[in-house]
């Protein structure tokens, strides 16, 4: 489904630069770069989704970055219910793993930094 493609060869230079600047940003796992090459690409809808989905989870698990995640819920169009809805199935497996959070300045699991961050989705 992401793997990576060789260009086809029908295509211009241009288009074959972000083709190839896609399979960069799939291989770095930088799905925000990703998404964005996906829709210049024209991917099919499920694929922009899935990347989508991929960067939010990225921001949240990965990085504790509570900004950034309402940042892209806002450019994807996602409403509340749906942000709250992708919150509670990332609860659900949560790892006890906990990470420090610069704003509580304490070292939260996940389900207790999204409950700290954004309760009002859940």
């Amino acid at each position: 489904m992401l793997a990576p493609q060789s260009p086809p060869p029908s295509i211009n230079k241009e288009e074959q630069k972000i083709v190839r600047e896609f399979e960069e940003a799939l291989r770095l796992k930088n799905f925000v770069r990703a998404e964005l090459l996906a829709r210049q690409l024209k991917k099919p809808h499920q694929e922009i989704k899935e990347l989508q989905k991929k960067a939010l989870q990225q921001f949240i698990v990965e990085f504790r970055n509570a900004e950034g995640v309402l940042a892209l819920a806002q450019e994807y169009k996602l409403t509340p219910a749906e942000l709250g809805s992708f919150f509670r199935q990332l609860m659900s497996p949560s790892p006890s793993t906990k990470q420090f959070d610069i704003k509580t300045m304490n070292f939260l699991n996940l389900q207790e930094w999204l409950q700290k961050h954004f309760s009002s989705f859940l």
